[in-house]
């Protein structure tokens, strides 16, 4: 299947993708509201067929679903990934109707960027998901993304102010906002840390909306960060998808 524009949605946020011959041209991230998607629509729609045939994956499934609506009633063409059986590289895991499509996206274009290579998949977002791919996904780990337990600390303390990391903070933090900072910090790498000792990869690849951040704090041999990661992922399985009819 042709894909003019892919669309990941997440759960804090939507993420579009224009498409080419050769994959995702450029991106946009964007909240849930219409008016928004309305307004990016407008500034790609010269460069998009008519109708454009748009392909759509997520993890919120209401959302999924209105942006379908809001495809279809411009106009143009939707079509839904909504299932691991989609997905092109094996799943090594207990329980494949269960995992976030998010993560086999990211481990599908992952696994295409570096064939035959051992990856650690590190998505930083609203949850931060670590998942070893080889010949096959085989799962991993997940833990709160930065700005949750930035959330998570300020609601459940009564003094502790809400923050927002962005450098990497040194511990020890010299007062109570860059003690924060500093534990979020080892937190962070603690947990893509270990995870790397355990499987050993060749390569950490980052993605997501502080995948930046995080791959700025973790030391190893051979890292790259892909801003579109699960983007790449959805065009390669949109054009691997049949026609619709």
């Amino acid at each position: 299947m042709n894909a003019d524009v892919v669309v990941d949605i997440g759960n804090t946020r939507v993420k579009w993708g224009r498409c080419g011959a050769s994959g995702v041209i450029e991106s946009a991230a964007l909240p849930y509201e219409s008016a928004d998607w309305d307004r990016q629509l407008k500034a790609w729609r010269g460069a998009l067929p008519r109708p454009a045939q748009w392909v759509i994956a997520g993890v919120v499934p209401d959302i999924v679903e209105r942006m379908r609506a809001w495809v279809t009633g411009h106009g143009d063409k939707a079509a839904i990934v909504s299932s691991h059986q989609q997905i092109p590289i094996p799943l090594d895991i207990d329980q494949p109707e269960a995992v976030g499509l998010d993560r086999l996206l990211g481990a599908t274009a992952a696994h295409s960027l570096f064939p035959g290579k051992k990856l650690l998949v590190v998505d930083a977002g609203s949850a931060v998901t670590i998942n070893l791919v080889d010949v096959a996904f085989r799962g991993g780990a997940i833990v709160p993304g930065l700005r949750l337990m930035a959330e998570a600390l300020h609601a459940h303390t009564a003094q502790l102010p809400k923050i927002r990391l962005e450098l990497p903070e040194a511990f020890p933090g010299k007062n109570t906002t860059a003690a924060i900072r500093a534990g979020f910090c080892n937190v962070m790498k603690g947990a893509v840390g270990e995870c790397a000792r355990a499987c050993q990869p060749d390569v950490i690849v980052f993605t997501g909306g502080d995948g930046a951040l995080l791959e700025s704090m973790i030391e190893w041999p051979c890292k790259q960060f892909e801003p579109a990661l699960n983007l790449m992922g959805l065009w390669q399985i949109a054009v691997s998808m049949p026609s619709p009819v």
